[in-house]
């Protein structure tokens, strides 16, 4: 593992294993702050992390601003991404014959909702694998993501807003979002659950919904994840439909979900985000 500022631990040790089991590529580390300067992608370089696979090797951007456990924490999640493709968990993939469906201005857009997507499936399981499967100390990690998602939802205006096709488009994200808040520990939670349900009252009945029909699926096995992920996405259409959102409901439609990740291209294949 080629680590730089990297500091190795038992847990990040464990998950560099269980990815060798699996490839022989060599898991690069980078800092995350060099995304500020690649255009169309400075966005990132505010994340806590991102994993991407390429045909030789396995690269994991890290903040390195961040306190060590935090890093460790996020190696781990990004690196949890990646194995799931190797155990044969389904990916995301895009819709050849929709894509041209999509008008101009909300092309550019699909690639970074379908990374949103994909992660946000990933998560029903890498969230409970990095409590059960690793000796994570977590607290700053979700601190972290609880400022992160508190900032998201600062950003738009829910009660300024005209309840148009915009505002909807924007509730189906966050209704996607919310699902990751009830696999974070507690109290962490409940809190985003609470601010959640205080902000967006509709959307949050949405997701409260689908997380139960998740729930009874259940999404441990590579067959119940793509179960819930076909959900999700037709789930989410169907608000969209009810709420005429129009065209955008198009960039949904547009998301493919493939049985096996490893049937996906890795050039076709985004990045995980965090």
């Amino acid at each position: 593992m080629k680590h730089g500022q990297f500091i190795e631990t038992p847990n990040t040790k464990k998950i560099d294993d269980l990815i060798h089991r699996r490839t022989t590529k060599p898991v690069e580390v980078r800092d995350i702050a060099e995304f500020a300067n690649k255009p169309n992608l400075t966005y990132i370089a505010n994340y806590m992390g991102t994993a991407k696979e390429y045909v030789d090797r396995i690269v994991v951007h890290l903040n390195f601003s961040g306190p060590e456990s935090l890093r460790e924490a996020v190696f781990v999640h990004e690196l949890l991404h990646i194995l799931l493709r190797y155990e044969g968990f389904p990916g995301v993939a895009t819709r050849a014959n929709s894509i041209y469906r999509l008008p101009p201005d909300l092309a550019p857009h699909l690639e970074k909702l379908r990374n949103f997507f994909s992660s946000t499936i990933d998560h029903l399981n890498v969230y409970r694998r990095m409590g059960t499967d690793f000796a994570l100390e977590l607290t700053a990690y979700f601190e972290e993501q609880v400022q992160a998602k508190t900032r998201r939802f600062t950003k738009f205006s829910y009660k300024d807003s005209p309840r148009d096709a915009e505002y909807y488009f924007h509730v189906q994200q966050d209704i996607l979002d919310g699902l990751n808040y009830y696999e974070f520990s507690q109290p962490y939670s409940e809190k985003l659950l609470t601010l959640f349900k205080e902000i967006c009252p509709e959307g949050f009945a949405s997701c409260s919904a689908l997380h139960g029909k998740l729930s009874k699926t259940g999404y441990s096995t590579p067959q119940q994840i793509l179960k819930c992920a076909n959900l999700v996405r037709d789930q989410i259409i169907k608000y969209g439909e009810k709420k005429s959102v129009g065209s955008r409901n198009l960039l949904w439609g547009a998301i493919h979900i493939v049985k096996d990740a490893k049937e996906i291209p890795l050039d076709d294949w985004g990045s995980t985000e965090d």
